[in-house]
């Protein structure tokens, strides 16, 4: 006997081209894409999967929704978005956004190579490395010996 298939009552439509903007980035300011935030919702719900799987997604980084809809508050306790992603992520992920880690605090010691405050700074700004961790890797922040 052939089986029924069961099919998800909130079914996703197509969203325009602003709707999936807004899921993705955020809400313009100028013409919200959406009559309020219960429709953004909903139509966040319908899609989650499709935009988190888009692919354009790099380890350490989320759509505007899932930050808005699914863990406000991970991101709002974090020193940046990969940080929380970082905190919420799978082992994997946790090694990828370590990896970026380690490269951002790279290019600020060679870019400060003798003032290892002027490194940390630019990888806590430029680089969004959390303090923690930049204690942890601490030894590559050590300012390089001449000659």
């Amino acid at each position: 006997m052939p089986e029924k298939r069961r099919t998800d009552k909130r079914r996703s439509r197509r969203l325009s081209g602003d709707e999936y903007m807004t899921l993705a980035l955020g809400p313009s300011i100028d013409a919200p894409a959406f009559a309020s935030e219960d429709d953004a919702r909903a139509a966040w719900e319908g899609v989650r999967d499709k935009i988190m799987a888009d692919g354009w997604l790099s380890p350490g980084k989320r759509p505007w929704a899932f930050w808005h809809f699914d863990a406000p508050d991970v991101l709002e306790n974090a020193h940046s978005e990969s940080e929380a992603c970082w905190r919420i992520g799978a082992a994997s992920e946790k090694a990828a956004i370590e990896a970026q880690w380690r490269q951002h605090i790279a290019v600020a010691r060679n870019s400060h190579p003798h003032d290892v405050r002027a490194a940390r700074l630019m990888a806590l700004d430029w680089g969004e490395v959390p303090g923690w961790f930049l204690d942890r890797e601490a030894v590559t922040l050590a300012p390089r010996r001449k000659g």
